[in-house]
């Protein structure tokens, strides 16, 4: 099912109510600042990518593993050339209602946060069990063999229990919970904002007056629960559309500049340089050879 939810920032796969549990292998470039109402999962099969939660950076290599909360704002971003992935995403449905309690415990109120990732560098023991796990539920998906979907789920719920006796948990309080769903009730309308509107100019002010806030506590509000200026942000999603422009059109690289935002080709170049390591030229010329 290639279903995605309508909002760029709130992106996920279309997760069947009675089967929420979704797994795909891809090419990963980069992906602004979003979050999902579902548990994310992410396996470097190859390459490396620069991952951001909740303002905290991990850098991933080859078989790392990066769990992210429900509601937690991240991002992807300075990927290698090539960069392959795996990504599960699973919904509040995976539980029976019956099991509320386990549902609410791993879902609401326990977190990764004090270390979602998982490496052979840092913990190998625990990284080989969650990787061995990962690994089978993702061969079910792609074999889908009688009886895959429950295989699927008993190996979810067998790394999840891993998770719970062995991993380091953060209990979540119903304050912190609540805070972070007005959080993103005002990221939502700067987020649709940004989204509509890239291409256009969009001052401090302007952003500010769509958060309902002075100029200077946006920018601290933002700063706190993005771990970037506002600033920075805007010019990683201008930058991740030109990515794609420049890969999947014929595009001039003039036209895709103005498109995206950039007053100039000049700012352009030297903004793309600073971000990519590399001129929009040769960024093309190196994914279309």
């Amino acid at each position: 099912m290639e279903r995605m939810d309508s909002k760029p920032w709130n992106q996920k796969r279309y997760l069947e109510p009675t089967f929420p549990i979704y797994l795909w292998d891809a090419y990963l470039r980069g992906f602004s600042l979003h979050w999902h109402d579902c548990i994310e999962i992410i396996k470097i099969q190859s390459g490396h990518i620069r991952a951001q939660i909740e303002g905290k950076y991990f850098e991933l290599e080859t078989n790392d593993i990066l769990f992210i909360n429900p509601n937690y704002i991240h991002g992807f971003f300075d990927a290698g050339f090539g960069t392959k992935v795996t990504l599960a995403q699973i919904g509040l449905g995976f539980l029976d209602p019956s099991l509320s309690e386990i549902r609410d415990m791993i879902f609401t109120h326990t977190s990764l946060a004090k270390d979602p990732f998982f490496s052979q560098r840092k913990n190998p023991q625990l990284h080989g069990k969650v990787r061995s796990l990962f690994d089978k539920a993702n061969t079910e998906t792609k074999q889908q063999t009688p009886g895959y979907r429950l295989a699927i789920k008993s190996t979810m719920f067998e790394l999840f229990l891993l998770l719970f006796r062995e991993a380091p948990i953060q209990q979540i309080s119903n304050l912190d919970i609540l805070k972070r769903a007005n959080r993103n009730v005002i990221l939502d309308k700067v987020f649709k904002y940004v989204h509509e509107n890239y291409a256009e100019e969009i001052s401090l002010d302007t952003i500010a007056e769509v958060a309902h806030l002075s100029k200077y506590h946006f920018a601290r509000f933002f700063h706190q629960h993005t771990g970037q200026t506002f600033h920075i942000y805007l010019t990683r999603l201008r930058l991740t559309r030109a990515e794609s422009l420049l890969i999947d059109t014929n595009d001039q690289i003039t036209d895709i500049a103005y498109q995206c935002g950039f007053t100039s080709i000049k700012t352009f170049n030297r903004t793309f340089r600073t971000y990519l390591y590399c001129s929009p030229t040769e960024y093309r010329n190196k994914y279309l050879k």
